[in-house]
């Protein structure tokens, strides 16, 4: 299993021209094989395998940097025409540019010459670099890779690829009692709240929202400066710390509520659901991506792996919201606007969001005793 962690690097002067240099020859080997791979791709050549050695001889600054970093570029490359030839409609990758490309590059352990310290994190081509090292490496992790980045604000970061044994860290009891009751949980996607469910309640921050009135202000400020000047690129950052703030607060939450509920419950059952349809189709627009449950999706399903549970997502045709958890007919009558109802076969009253949150759960684990699956406590 892999794992990242992500620390702040505070660089010196020498090694933060050496990583500028490693994102500009980075950007420049991407672009020099990408024309080449263009040029036979049009002219209906087979694409031959260019080397970022190859190169070298005409750029001999390329030299100056970490190899393994432009090692790495190619990979990418390679890796994006693959995705082109499967899925045509993302298009041909396209050629970076200085001001919009990301400002990161990666590189790979080899003999060494990547270490973590108390206080520092040993790069290729840079010896020690001073860092924030907040939290250890696990026991037995193994480094496999390091990306240093710098993000709008100016600030630097490198995130270490490790990799280690998965370790089930809550004790095997009766795969029958794993989902019963408190155990197995569903969850109900909703806009206001985050989610809705019968056994936790949640209050999302909405960061975007809460810090819409600011980060209009700024913006609007840096509207007005001249693009280039000092002011301006003073401006841009502060419009960047306030976009990392947003961020920031998401991030929180979303990690503290799924490590809450991977460590609570054993199964967990989910909506599949199209978060780029409602944003687009529906118009929620930034109202659906100012939540993040994509990105909650992914931590609740890594964590609740960890902690030796599962997370079954349930079928976006499964009619969650109009049938009756207690009876199981289905109304077809429930409409949109509709927030509780009464079943027509059994007499219980419904909200809404909870009795889909409920229907949820029922089906989870129902899925979860058809497929058996080996990862599961018992």
């Amino acid at each position: 299993m892999n794992r990242s962690f992500k620390y702040r690097i505070y660089p010196t002067a020498q090694q933060t021209l050496l990583i500028a240099k490693t994102f500009g020859c980075c950007r420049k080997i991407w672009n020099l094989m990408l024309n080449d791979k263009l040029q036979e791709y049009r002219a209906g050549r087979k694409m031959s395998r260019q080397t970022p050695a190859q190169y070298k001889n005409d750029h001999p600054y390329l030299k100056e940097v970490d190899s393994m970093a432009l090692i790495n570029v190619q990979l990418h490359l390679e890796e994006a025409f693959r995705s082109y030839f499967l899925q045509p409609r993302k298009g041909l990758p396209k050629h970076k540019t200085r001001k919009r490309s990301p400002r990161k590059y990666t590189t790979n352990l080899i003999r060494n010459n990547i270490e973590i310290g108390r206080n520092w994190i040993k790069l290729p081509k840079m010896g020690k670099v001073r860092a924030k090292i907040h939290r250890a490496l696990p026991l037995g992790a193994r480094i496999k890779s390091v990306t240093v980045s710098q993000d709008g604000c100016g600030d630097y970061y490198a995130g270490v690829l490790v990799e280690m044994d998965l370790l089930i860290t809550k004790p095997n009891i009766d795969g029958l009692k794993a989902i019963e009751g408190p155990t197995s949980i569903g969850l109900d996607y909703s806009m206001p709240s985050f989610f809705v469910s019968t056994s936790l309640l949640a209050s999302h921050p909405r960061p975007m929202k809460r810090n819409k009135a600011r980060l209009v202000r700024a913006q609007k400020s840096l509207s007005r400066k001249r693009q280039g000047s000092a002011n301006y690129r003073r401006q841009q950052r502060k419009v960047a710390r306030i976009y990392r703030k947003i961020a920031d607060q998401r991030s929180d939450y979303i990690h503290k509520t799924s490590r809450e509920i991977a460590n609570r419950f054993d199964v967990i059952g989910i909506e599949d659901l199209n978060m780029v349809a409602m944003s687009r189709v529906l118009r929620f627009g930034s109202a659906v991506f100012d939540n993040g449950w994509s990105l909650f999706v992914h931590c609740l399903t890594y964590k609740a792996e960890e902690q030796g549970g599962i997370v079954a997502k349930v079928g976006r045709s499964y009619p969650s919201t109009k049938r009756c958890s207690q009876c199981g007919i289905v109304n077809q009558e429930i409409r949109l606007g509709d927030r509780s109802w009464t079943c027509p076969s059994c007499g219980a009253f419904h909200d809404r969001d909870k009795n889909a949150a409920e229907n949820i759960r029922q089906e989870a684990v129902r899925i979860m005793m058809t497929k058996q699956p080996q990862g599961m406590r018992g």
